[in-house]
């Protein structure tokens, strides 16, 4: 999100000339609380980081990367939904996996692969372990190893999309099949107690 850093990235790659293999666009940021409470300038933040770099950044580097060349873009699965109080997150992610699988399909001639990576819960610092003077639960819960070890090999094998582990894949299926306004109440259910 600072201003000066897409022109001091720009000068490197023109300076370089660097072969770009893969590029990996790993940011994101996030508050869990009312859409109402969030402040103007954290709004935009949001939408400048989790929207806005990525594809800022991927077209700076495309002149950079020839055949194989991977681009993984960290999205989130939160971007399968609408997500209650995490609105902002979850529509930005929402977003960069949109742009990523339609990439992936605009660059097939190039012969680049643009995955999006949609983990659950990732055992990072990203993660608030007590809301509210209560211990937060995270279903499904995966070690960052394990999903970069999948979405590195899912970009390999040329995949849009990569989802780790198995509990994600059947909620990534079942968000798919229920009504949104239903998921969005199984959310509000297991989450009011955080409130």
């Amino acid at each position: 999100t600072d201003a000066d850093l897409p022109a001091l990235l720009l000068g490197m790659l023109k300076e370089h000339e660097p072969n770009i293999v893969y590029l990996v666009n790993n940011a994101g940021a996030g508050k869990f609380k009312e859409t109402a409470d969030f402040t103007a300038e954290e709004i935009a933040n949001a939408i400048d980081l989790n929207c806005k770099a990525a594809p800022v950044i991927t077209n700076f580097c495309l002149p950079y990367m020839k055949e194989k060349g991977r681009i993984v873009n960290i999205c989130s699965a939160a971007a399968f939904q609408p997500v209650p109080h995490i609105n902002f997150y979850a529509a930005s992610k929402a977003f960069l996996r949109s742009y990523s699988r339609a990439l992936n399909a605009e660059l097939k001639p190039r012969r680049i692969t643009v995955t999006a990576v949609c983990p659950g819960w990732i055992d990072t610092d990203f993660l608030i372990w007590e809301l509210n003077g209560r211990k937060v639960k995270y279903p499904g819960l995966v070690k960052p190893e394990r999903v970069a070890k999948k979405a590195l090999r899912d970009a390999k094998k040329g995949k849009d999309m990569s989802v780790c582990s198995l509990y994600m894949k059947m909620q990534h299926v079942l968000v798919k099949r229920l009504p949104q306004k239903f998921v969005m109440k199984i959310w509000l259910n297991g989450t009011k107690k955080y409130l």
